[in-house]
């Protein structure tokens, strides 16, 4: 998993011209809004099927795993997979 910063990063931009020098990078303001959205829909998502499995009586087990690390620049990374 990258940090969402790496779109700000001059290589990666360099290479992204390179692969469709017409395509315009969004800026990191934009994928993190986007992402947002896209967490807060699979996280409601999540919950209701959690509340209809709990609800019914046919409760299964649930496996999820975090990790929290740091980069070299000391910012926080967290990882969450179900």
């Amino acid at each position: 998993m990258l940090p969402l910063q790496l779109v700000e990063g001059w290589s990666f931009r360099k290479f992204m011209s390179r692969m469709d020098p017409m395509y315009v990078m969004p800026s990191l303001r934009t994928v993190t809004h986007k992402l947002t959205g896209e967490i807060d829909k699979l996280k409601m998502q999540r919950r209701k099927a959690l509340k209809e499995s709990m609800d019914g009586g046919n409760i299964r087990p649930i496996h999820s795993v975090m990790d929290l690390w740091s980069s070299r620049a000391m910012e926080p990374i967290a990882g969450i997979r179900f």
